[in-house]
């Protein structure tokens, strides 16, 4: 096996090799948003090939990360796929390796390796190759609607009166939302959010660019954005994915953490957006874990897993209560 850069000319045979397994980038267009218009820079692709054939691919995509007042390149591994026919060998451990080994970034001790995984497989081969697994996600879950999770269960019967229930209930707990915050969709928030962020831990850039290459422009969902608003301008925002008559926080983040702006979301969503429920995947032990827990959010098993490398070099701390990250922030 051998780990080649990727060039121009390689990237049909890698759509080619997603689509065929159903994974990542299955599109063109999908990639070249993705490797081609980051503002951050192209990301740095790589092909495995074995017997002159592309059989695997792998991606660093560089971002921008803020700690402290120092700005840092954070190269973010993504897209990781081997075929069939190479797997099983112990050649993600050691693609993982060779493609660390080559970065060509490196600028003293100012950049770190962050990886988001969540296949068993892929969580082994990070581990083995000295990465350090510095968080757990966690599934949260608000239900809107109650129904339409009974009748999955296929209590159509009682679902109806169950409905009607818990919607008396969710109106009612876990406390009111403030009426002095309003909460819209927007197409745009009109300034970065990087101020309300703490420089005592670590966070992704949240600039203009960001949000419109992220957001905006991305082809492979719908997202949607919501400002929080106060008399004094705007107290937060969230970022949603999404899909059927599902909410999925993305992205989120206040001025000040207290529930009165997760419960006006939450509001504005069971009055407004007409979905059933809203999902979100948060550190437990970070700054929101408490928060929606207060909210009526219900914890629902892990979701997901959290790696970086090279991040004690570059003076960063180990402890996920220093780091701000969210499901934005990874290669979805």
């Amino acid at each position: 096996m051998q780990v080649l850069d990727a060039t121009d000319r390689d990237v049909d045979q890698i759509v080619a090799l997603f689509k065929q397994y159903n994974f990542a980038l299955k599109e063109r267009k999908w990639l070249e948003w993705k490797y081609f218009r980051n503002p951050y820079g192209q990301a740095h692709s790589y092909k495995i090939v074995a017997e002159d054939r592309i059989v695997g691919t792998t991606s660093l995509l560089p971002r921008s990360f803020y700690f402290r007042g120092r700005k840092l390149t954070c190269l973010q591994s993504v897209d990781s796929l081997l075929g069939n026919e190479v797997r099983g060998q112990g050649l993600f451990r050691k693609m993982i390796e060779s493609v660390a080994a080559r970065t060509p970034e490196r600028s003293g001790d100012d950049y770190f390796f962050l990886g988001f995984v969540s296949l068993p497989a892929s969580v082994r081969a990070l581990a083995g190759a000295g990465w350090h697994r510095l968080a757990d996600f966690r599934l949260y879950t608000r239900f809107i609607n109650i129904e339409p999770a009974l009748q999955s269960l296929g209590m159509g019967v009682v679902s109806r009166k169950a409905a009607q229930a818990w919607k008396w209930m969710n109106d009612r707990l876990p406390g009111h939302s403030d009426k002095d915050i309003e909460v819209m969709e927007v197409g745009e928030f009109g300034k970065g959010m990087n101020d309300l962020f703490s420089n005592e831990r670590v966070y992704g850039d949240r600039s203009d660019a960001f949000f419109d290459w992220r957001v905006k422009e991305n082809p492979m969902a719908e997202i949607k954005r919501f400002a929080l608003k106060e008399a004094e301008g705007i107290a937060g925002y969230f970022v949603c994915r999404a899909e059927g008559r599902s909410l999925e926080i993305i992205d989120c983040k206040f001025k000040m953490q207290h529930p009165r702006y997760l419960r006006s979301f939450v509001r504005y969503v069971s009055e407004t957006d007409g979905a059933d429920k809203i999902d979100c995947r948060i550190l437990p032990h970070g700054e929101c874990g408490k928060l929606f827990a207060q909210c009526g959010f219900l914890r629902r098993g892990r979701a997901g897993s959290v790696f970086v490398h090279h991040a004690a070099e570059a003076a960063l701390p180990l402890d996920e209560c220093h780091w701000q990250l969210s499901l934005i922030d990874s290669d979805w």
